[in-house]
């Protein structure tokens, strides 16, 4: 939990240090859906920070570690790898796991589907789903995934801003950069202060820089800098 938490606060080696001290425990205890939900959630590390290669090495880790039941931990894994692989320019595997995420999602039921940290609700599935399609660039399943996970999320969460995010970056790839960073700023602007550091920034930050040159000397685009502290260029 202390590692998921550093995860979302941007300090992603202290995180990494936790994760490895939870995969030895969760090794050690011979539990092998808690050892493959704890790789599945320490490859979002690098997913979210830039090393989506090692990223999909340890999700397929996840993988391998829960088997072929359906679980909350096989989804979890199969939904981060179809993010690392979008993320790393492997377009096929990236979907051949969503779809796997999709088929065991949707078979779960009690424990395994519970809004808990353990389980695997279809909130946390749209909210994984969406990033994924978005980096695939099929913007318009994934503008369907952040309706659906968005309805189903606390409006002031952290989940939901992210959501707001991949609309921006579907905006961007859909060829409107300053809609895009007006969509941006308006998401980090409406999450609590808590959650406008780490992961969120982070997202915002890299839609900034994925837009044009001349976006972001707009009106818009020094607006998104002004809101995530950057210098305007």
């Amino acid at each position: 939990m202390a590692a998921i938490v550093l995860h979302d606060l941007g300090r992603r080696d202290d995180a990494l240090q936790r994760f490895e001290t939870a995969t030895t425990a969760a090794r050690e205890s011979g539990d092998r859906r808690l050892r493959a939900w704890v790789l599945a959630r320490k490859a979002m590390v690098p997913a979210n920070y830039g090393a989506p290669r090692l990223a999909a090495q340890i999700a397929e880790q996840a993988r391998r570690a829960a088997g072929k039941a359906d679980s909350a931990a096989a989804a979890l894994a199969a939904s981060v790898a179809a993010r690392a692989y979008a993320a790393s320019g492997q377009p096929d595997a990236a979907e051949d796991a969503l779809r796997d995420a999709d088929r065991i999602a949707g078979r779960l039921s009690g424990a395994e589907a519970a809004d808990t940290w353990l389980g695997y609700c279809p909130q946390k599935h749209q909210v994984h789903r969406s990033q994924a399609l978005t980096l695939l660039g099929d913007t318009a399943a994934a503008r369907e995934s952040q309706r659906n996970g968005i309805a189903l999320s606390t409006a002031a969460g952290m989940t939901c801003t992210l959501m707001l995010l991949d609309g921006a970056v579907c905006t961007l790839r859909d060829g409107d950069p300053l809609s895009a960073c007006d969509e941006a700023a308006a998401a980090v602007t409406q999450a609590p202060g808590r959650y406008r550091a780490g992961l969120v920034q982070q997202r915002a930050v890299v839609l900034y820089r994925s837009a044009p040159v001349g976006a972001r000397g707009t009106v818009q685009g020094r607006k998104l800098a002004e809101v995530l502290a950057l210098p305007a260029r």
